[in-house]
């Protein structure tokens, strides 16, 4: 419904006024003198790009403060970080890979961008036009008993979880081992992904007893050895988990102790970089099948920032790479996938051994036709929601695809703040993996993460506030 004050404003709502501006800036720019050399017109182009995002971004906005986890902030960073920054950094860094002549590279700025500005306008139209709606058995008080004993449980899940693992893999590193003889499409075993599933329990029960300690403030020993724990655990997971575990966990202290404030967040942001350096080179250390000597001395490297940040975290920063590749080959040469990269989602408690032909996602659809060889060695290169909305439906795709999950980005930050408890973070750290993942890499994957936290997390709710989420009926604040 929409609110008395918007529809007697005899003026357009202020987000409507950007797109024009934006087209004049946009034409201006086009009509202005262009530098000889493409790399000088590709960083302009950037800045340009920068500049109009960080003004949509402003208007679009739900909290008229600033709150680093509201969708809108999130997609904000990320598409900088994965398109005109990374555009900025391959031409400061001068990579092979990336020519400024291209078109397809023009193409796939062009595409960030536009993708950009309909989320935010989609994430815009939402706020303005829907009634936010709260799950009653979300607003029940914790059995605080009842959540001891679902952490205790899950602790005790997940180190069972590890130990398996250790008799089933042979090693604690099974899963963070790069040996393409251990992780090939056809070797997975079939239960990786389910073991998997069981590890991460630990990481839901921590965030479980940290929920409980925030608001009652009892066993503080308790919940910092928990915590630890579950950290630990992610570094036999991979490096992506910690920086989820990270982040929920930062979203937990943010809305129930104190907000996360901007230099609090660099200071993190330096942080995880230093790790996701030492960690790539680790993990590459303990695999049994990598030679070390192709990265160049453990200790020389190591001494080296500025090489393993290029190595391990820019060097990962694949998406411009990628859309623009999809750019030039679709439709000629990879069809457009009208959607079935979606399907896997419905089939996920399958294993692929059991069901050869169960549809791929976008990355491994991707990935198969660009570079054969890695896909066969169980290798695949991120897409991200950009990239997988335009494979499916090219430009149209794009357009309203981005627009639509901008749509549901606004839903589910509203439905988060129009409740009160505890449960409400729990969903909603659960509902940025997704974003998160379908953002870096694409839906099936983003699926497939969010499952891993969302069905504990629910279940453990519907345990401790003694409901059955299933019959509860949704209730208007």
């Amino acid at each position: 419904m929409i609110r008395d004050t918007d529809s007697k404003s005899p003026f357009l709502p202020a987000w409507v006024y950007l797109i024009p501006l934006a087209a004049i800036v946009l034409f201006y720019e086009a009509l202005q003198p262009a530098p000889r050399d493409p790399s000088q017109r590709i960083v302009r182009f950037s800045v340009l790009i920068i500049v109009v995002a960080i003004v949509l971004m402003r208007v679009c906005r739900i909290q008229k403060q600033f709150d680093l986890f509201e969708p809108l902030y999130m997609v904000f960073g990320l598409f900088l970080v994965f398109y005109p920054v990374r555009a900025l950094l391959a031409v400061w860094l001068d990579e092979s890979w990336f020519d400024p002549g291209k078109a397809a590279v023009w193409g796939a700025l062009w595409a960030s961008g536009l993708g950009f500005v309909c989320f935010a306008i989609g994430y815009k139209i939402v706020l303005r036009n829907s009634s936010v709606r709260r799950m009653g058995w979300l607003a029940r008080s914790w059995n605080l008993r009842r959540a001891d004993a679902m952490g205790l449980g899950f602790l005790f899940a997940g180190l069972v979880g590890f130990l398996t693992v250790r008799v089933l893999g042979g090693s604690f590193f099974y899963f963070i081992l790069l040996d393409p003889d251990i992780k090939a499409p056809g070797e997975i075993k079939p239960w990786f992904f389910y073991l998997l599933w069981i590890c991460l329990l630990i990481q839901v029960g921590a965030l479980i007893q940290l929920g409980s300690w925030l608001s009652t403030g009892r066993r503080t020993l308790w919940t910092v050895l928990y915590c630890i724990l579950a950290l630990l655990s992610t570094f036999f997971l991979a490096r992506y988990f910690t920086v989820l575990f990270l982040v929920m966990t930062a979203v937990t202290w943010h809305y129930q102790r104190n907000r996360v404030r901007a230099f609090q967040v660099v200071a993190l942001f330096l942080l995880v970089v230093a790790y996701l350096g030492v960690a790539g080179l680790y993990r590459e250390w303990i695999s049994p099948g990598y030679n070390l000597d192709e990265a160049g001395d453990l200790v020389q490297l190591a001494s080296q920032q500025k090489e393993l940040v290029v190595h391990y975290v820019v060097g990962n920063l694949e998406e411009l790479y990628n859309l623009s590749e999809v750019i030039s080959m679709t439709p000629s040469e990879l069809p457009y996938q009208f959607g079935s990269t979606f399907t896997p989602v419905f089939l996920k408690p399958i294993p692929r051994v059991l069901m050869p032909t169960k549809p791929l996602g976008a990355s491994a659809v991707f990935t198969r036709q660009l570079s054969p060889g890695s896909y066969d060695s169980g290798l695949v290169t991120a897409l991200g929601a950009w990239g997988e909305w335009y494979l499916n439906f090219s430009w149209l795709g794009l357009v309203l695809g981005m627009a639509l999950t901008g749509a549901l980005c606004s839903a589910a930050y509203q439905a988060m703040k129009a409740a009160t408890e505890f449960g409400r973070i729990l969903l909603y750290s659960s509902f940025l993996v997704v974003l998160f993942s379908w953002l870096r890499n694409d839906f099936n994957s983003a699926t497939a993460y969010g499952l891993y936290y969302f069905i504990p997390a629910i279940l453990a709710l519907a345990y401790i506030t003694d409901a059955r989420p299933w019959r509860c009926r949704l209730a208007y604040p």
